[in-house]
């Protein structure tokens, strides 16, 4: 069960009836795990709505604590049946009017766009800075958004900011499993631990990836869903301590930026100079 089901309306019901049902009783959650043979610490998840009891368990609970069990059972039964609505995470940045050029480079990200049944396919994009590659790579998600229809998920992982270190591994992942997530209450500790929840959550979907940005090839690699059909656009200025490892271990495409060229930069000017009208 995934963790959108757990921490959907009704489980929150459910914890507030089992909350009810202990205050009434009297009972402490040593006397509580005696009777139920739960640990205190399982226990305490469940009355506090993070973490959505199996049956058994629930028919113990009102049985320690002389509750209306079938009503319990049915609260139950609710939350297992009724998880929220997925709502696909939206998360690109805004596209750029107006783009052109490029052409070669669109063609081959196009033909690399996996169907729902292929193994997942992560692009790498590389190049000097100022190149480009962020624009690119945002117009391209813009254009086959619509193949992705579980959603976008987009972070910069600050791999040559400045003003800031790097985005570690441990944060990107709370931030796309709060995204993916909104209900959840408990973000594992581990970085492992938090890249298995975010495998888990995009497990059955069909979503488009882009990390910006990217200093190293383990803040990709810990974000990369495990399942087919999803694409994930990685952005690097470096090649060797950017993303060489992906393409060595990962089997990523590499597409190297170059500047434009000149006949590319004059159109990209005419678009500048001449922008299209905004709609009314």
């Amino acid at each position: 069960m995934s963790p959108a089901a757990v921490y959907g309306v009704h489980a929150r019901k459910l914890a507030a009836e089992l909350r009810l049902l202990k205050a009434a009783s009297g009972l402490g959650l040593v006397q509580m795990a005696a009777r139920t043979h739960c640990s205190k610490s399982s226990l305490e998840r469940y009355f506090n709505g993070k973490l959505l009891p199996s049956r058994q368990t629930v028919e113990a609970i009102g049985k320690a604590c002389s509750g209306d069990t079938a009503r319990l059972v049915a609260l139950w039964e609710l939350a297992v049946a009724n998880p929220p609505a997925w709502q696909p995470p939206a998360q690109l940045p805004h596209d750029l009017a107006g783009f052109t050029g490029r052409s070669p480079e669109l063609a081959r990200l196009t033909a690399l766009v996996p169907n729902a049944g292929d193994a997942l396919v992560i692009a790498a994009i590389d190049g000097a800075a100022g190149v480009g590659k962020s624009t690119l790579a945002v117009h391209f998600a813009h254009r086959v958004a619509d193949r992705f229809p579980d959603g976008q998920l987009h972070i910069d992982l600050r791999g040559h900011d400045t003003k800031h270190m790097p985005l570690p591994p441990a944060e990107a992942l709370t931030r796309f499993l709060r995204a993916l997530a909104p209900d959840l209450r408990h973000v594992p500790a581990g970085v492992g631990e938090r890249a298995a929840l975010f495998r888990s959550l995009t497990g059955d979907r069909r979503m488009l990836i882009l990390l910006d940005n990217a200093a190293t090839t383990d803040q990709v690699r810990a974000l990369l869903p495990g399942n087919a059909g999803c694409l994930v656009l990685a952005i690097s200025r470096h090649r060797l301590n950017g993303l060489d490892g992906l393409v060595a271990g990962d089997s990523a495409h590499r597409i190297t930026l170059s500047p434009l060229t000149p006949a590319g930069s004059a159109e990209a000017g005419r678009i500048a100079a001449h922008p299209l009208p905004s709609p009314a």
